[in-house]
């Protein structure tokens, strides 16, 4: 562990999520992943080598429609991200999406009333998983430890496959 540079992978056609990424593992078949968002396109680069995840969409990217410039959330072979998208949009608001991490197809969509509002979350009781996406108008400056659904500030919570 140097701290040198071991690969750099140069994004084209847009910006990436300054918000981060995510990581995957791998799995018996395939090598680690790094996941990250660019407005409109899900990217997945190979963790080993920064190169495109071929396996995954077209050339290692999908394009998800509507965007979502924050990070993805991985459990296990699972990818799931929001929208960023504010009423009137073309696409339509708050379309949480969970995708094949190994493939890229889509697993499951679902609207919401509105576009969603920080990171999904994961947790699980009694041994079954879910995930959580919320949604709202309120910053982070007003926030308070209650749900004010007047202001469309909800909290969607979606039980994975077992």
């Amino acid at each position: 562990t140097t701290g040198d540079e071991l690969w750099r992978h140069l994004v084209t056609d847009g910006a990436p999520s300054r918000r981060g990424v995510a990581y995957w593992a791998g799995s018996d078949t395939e090598g680690p992943r790094i996941i990250f968002t660019s407005g409109r396109r899900l990217v997945a680069l190979d963790g080993v080598t920064g190169a495109p995840a071929t396996s995954f969409g077209q050339g290692g990217e999908i394009d998800m429609v509507i965007p979502y410039n924050s990070v993805p959330l991985v459990f296990e072979n699972i990818v799931v991200v929001g929208a960023n998208t504010p009423r009137g949009a073309i696409g339509g608001i708050g379309n949480a999406r969970a995708f094949d991490i190994r493939t890229g197809d889509i697993l499951w969509r679902t609207r919401l009333p509105l576009m969603t509002n920080g990171y999904p979350i994961t947790y699980a009781v009694d041994g079954r998983q879910y995930v959580g996406v919320s949604t709202g108008t309120v910053r982070f400056n007003d926030l308070t430890p209650e749900l004010r659904p007047s202001q469309g500030n909800n909290l969607f919570v979606f039980a994975l496959p077992e």
